[in-house]
């Protein structure tokens, strides 16, 4: 079955240049969600410097989406919701159309209940703003040699993390296991973090070598989406050879939730020596 979409896009007329790429990283996104040849109407909001704004684009644009009184109705597309230039990200919670039962008054005299109305699709595209860089050097105050670094950046909806070598020697053959919990299983679990780290649905990055004074990008906090618990299994070859094992997770960070970028730093913990490669 295909569908029409509306899509919801954002400019910042106050950063003229910034707005204008911004607008073609939303457009880029949509198209490559939806195809060039899908039918396509766009609302685009031009935001002004106020946190608490009217968004007449956004109304019309569920207005249009709500109309439709079947399944097969129009789709809305929020291409990002990150904050453009210097301005704000887009946070407002979507216009909820509930599905109301029938009024008591209609069903007393006998009518037959009103249709219930339709609630629209929503699609989500998240298209990122800001680049995201695989290769970082440490900012100052990072703790030695082996830590987890957050990059909150400040007016975005996505926290970076990233793996750095803050010693002053190379980490050779670099395995890094990710996987996360909820906050609610993280408490009640008993057992070691490398125990669900290192499930079977585990993410696995490999790096050849981890240069002093670089950290490379290991994963995407979203904002939105809080209430988990990273975990990340390390394994690598140190300057003598030996094959070390080191964890750490993400709940220390509280720059990982949007919380703050006091907490910005998660040092690695042992969980052994192994011999070999692992």
């Amino acid at each position: 079955m295909s569908h029409s979409y509306v899509v919801y896009l954002r400019t910042r007329p106050s950063e003229p240049e910034v707005s204008a790429g911004a607008l073609a990283v939303q457009r880029a996104a949509v198209q490559a969600e939806v195809g060039s040849a899908a039918s396509i109407i766009e609302f685009i909001e031009a935001e002004g410097d106020s946190d608490d704004q009217d968004r007449p684009a956004y109304r019309a644009a569920w207005q249009l989406v709500s109309e439709s009184a079947c399944g097969d109705g129009p789709v809305l597309i929020i291409a990002t919701r990150e904050a453009i230039g210097g301005g704000q990200p887009f946070i407002s919670d979507p216009i909820v159309l509930k599905q109301p039962g029938p009024e008591p008054s209609t069903v007393a005299e006998g009518r037959p209940p009103e249709e219930p109305r339709y609630v629209p699709l929503v699609i989500e595209l998240d298209a990122p703003l800001h680049p995201d860089l695989s290769l970082i050097e440490p900012p100052a105050g990072a703790p030695a040699p082996i830590c987890l670094y957050a990059d909150p950046r400040p007016g975005q909806l996505r926290t970076l993390i990233y793996l750095c070598n803050t010693g002053s020697d190379i980490l050779r053959d670099v395995t890094v296991h990710m996987n996360e919990i909820s906050i609610a299983e993280f408490y009640r679990s008993r057992g070691p973090v490398e125990q669900w780290v290192e499930a079977d649905d585990a993410s696995v990055e490999r790096w050849e070598n981890l240069e002093p004074g670089s950290g490379l990008l290991l994963s995407v906090i979203s904002h939105t989406f809080n209430d988990v618990v990273e975990g990340y299994v390390l394994r690598f070859t140190d300057a003598a050879g030996v094959r070390r094992k080191l964890r750490a997770i993400s709940a220390g960070l509280s720059a990982a939730s949007g919380g703050g970028a006091e907490q910005r730093w998660v040092a690695f913990r042992p969980c052994l020596a192994e011999g070999g490669s692992g």
